[in-house]
């Protein structure tokens, strides 16, 4: 989907990526999230050094941070803690693992998040930048 607005440049990529992974250990350190952030991975065009990349790519894998009926709780929890309707049965089942990605993305223009996928990790250009 094109945009307006003109690619970012190397810096505010640079910086976007930094904020991804202070707030990936914010998320790793706050037990009210559900999942954990075990591995961050950036791919993509601005792995591959461009001066001005489309977008800054994010992959991260999410574990769970409990076992169990524990884990349920707290999902429940989290559901609970939203201060909207859902709006359909899948965004209510997704929602714990959901509300980490979008606090991942802080709501910045020109990163675009996602969880990880095997695909993402044979890609020639991609580069760890957070580990558990």
């Amino acid at each position: 989907m094109a945009t307006a607005m003109p690619p970012p440049r190397r810096e505010t990529a640079d910086r976007l990526v930094s904020d991804v992974v202070d707030r990936a250990r914010a998320v790793n350190r706050d037990a009210k999230w559900a999942y954990r952030i075990a591995i961050v991975v950036i791919f993509g065009s601005c792995v591959r050094g461009a001066e001005r990349p489309n977008d800054v790519d994010i992959a991260c894998d999410l574990v769970p941070r409990f076992k169990g009926e524990e884990q349920r709780s707290k999902e429940q929890l989290r559901r609970d803690a939203r201060d909207q309707a859902f709006r359909n049965t899948a965004q209510w089942a997704s929602w714990p693992r959901l509300e980490v990605l979008r606090f991942l993305k802080g709501r910045s223009r020109g990163l675009s998040v996602h969880e990880l996928d095997d695909w993402v990790l044979k890609l020639e250009d991609h580069r760890i930048i957070f580990s558990e």
